[in-house]
């Protein structure tokens, strides 16, 4: 009886010892999972400040910009200040992280600039450690949404006439991987919005180019007879490298687009690439509608000769939270690049009527007005 009950004891022992372990085993799991959770937390936090800080920087930066044009264009003059700021932008002399406070933007400490909500408030530890300006870029980046236009001027130099047009980025994809639409060995026809839907968002968008060349000085018979309209289509069937802008704005001939060579996996860069040809100089506009969707585009010169007379200035900023660091770049337009360039004769939204009015003679010679019946279209 006692070798039984001291065994039943023994038993329960290991019950509990077991027992015991497994809770502990599942405790230090969830503490685990806890302390894991919060540090990713923690990470994501001071991942979005160290952003915060860099984009402060890159506000202090569009200060400076600010304060540039305005001594440029005489709207303000402070002695010594402005022709400080003015010759640091002629000579692109901001590649230094101290940049903003040798201008006298912002301070710094121990090589950082603080970020702070208020005068001497530095508990949060933030702070954006360089800020540089380029002011010299050989090419121009933009973003076009579905349906809009954007004109860009250049200038060609040393007999130059072509300029290469990339778009739709990474940026503009849903996900990494995508398909850009196959086109016909035949030259295309411009679709109908229905059937471009069905091929899905991860296409790139065909692009409506158009060359404007002025020379010196406005001619409007020039404008007239100036390169005109190229409709580019993307295709992986391959397509031309080259589009020559050749075509009179006023030619009866149906022209119908480019089929432009686009890659089928995007990891960086653009997936569309050709090269406009043909464009007079030494003034041009480059006008770009992006036709179905959106795309971000980029206009570039291998030979270096064209210059783009809407400049853009580029803002590379660091910031800093705790010691967590992120760097972003952007271009900011130093010109307003909105003309008010049409786009269309008439844009509706429905449908389109006209009431027709027919002037008539009478037998008696007396004059009246016979209104037929109104035409629609969608």
């Amino acid at each position: 009886m006692d070798d039984t009950l001291h065994e039943q004891g023994i038993v329960s022992v290991f019950v509990v010892i077991f027992t015991g372990l497994l809770l502990t085993v599942a405790m230090i799991g969830f503490v685990r999972i806890m302390l894991s959770d919060q540090h990713q937390a923690s990470v994501d936090d001071l991942s979005k400040s160290a952003l915060d800080s860099a984009n402060v920087g890159v506000e202090d930066a569009k200060r400076l910009i600010l304060f540039w044009k305005s001594c440029r264009n005489g709207e303000i003059t402070v002695a010594g200040k402005c022709a400080q700021v003015i010759d640091a932008f002629d000579s692109n002399s901001m590649d230094d992280c101290n940049t903003l406070s040798n201008l006298g933007i912002s301070a710094r400490l121990n090589g950082e600039t603080l970020v702070q909500q208020k005068s001497g408030d530095i508990k949060l530890d933030q702070a954006y450690t360089c800020v540089t300006i380029n002011t010299q870029l050989k090419d121009y980046k933009a973003q076009l949404s579905e349906g809009k236009s954007t004109v860009v001027p250049i200038r060609l130099s040393g007999g130059a006439s072509e300029i290469t047009l990339e778009w739709f980025s990474v940026e503009d994809l849903p996900r990494r991987d995508y398909r850009v639409i196959t086109t016909p060995t035949t030259a295309p026809q411009i679709p109908l919005m229905e059937a471009w839907n069905i091929i899905g968002t991860n296409t790139p968008p065909m692009m409506r180019v158009q060359a404007i060349s002025t020379g010196e000085s406005v001619n409007f018979d020039a404008l007239n007879n100036s390169p005109g309209t190229a409709f580019l289509y993307p295709s992986t069937g391959g397509g031309q490298a080259s589009v020559a802008m050749t075509e009179p704005r006023r030619t009866p001939a149906i022209d119908p687009p480019k089929r432009v060579a686009c890659v089928m996996m995007l990891n960086e860069g653009y997936a569309c690439k050709t090269v406009l040809t043909g464009i007079p100089g030494p003034i041009a506009y480059i006008h770009l509608t992006a036709l179905y969707t959106g795309a971000s585009f980029r206009l570039s010169s291998a030979s270096g000769a064209v210059e783009f007379s809407s400049p853009q200035i580029e803002i590379d900023s660091t910031g800093r939270a705790n010691n967590y660091f992120r760097r972003i770049a952007t271009r900011v337009e130093v010109t307003n690049t909105d003309m008010p360039y049409p786009t269309a004769a008439i844009d509706i939204g429905g449908n389109l009527c006209k009431n027709f009015i027919v002037e008539m003679n009478t037998p008696t010679g007396d004059k009246h007005n016979r209104r037929l019946t109104p035409f629609c279209t969608p």
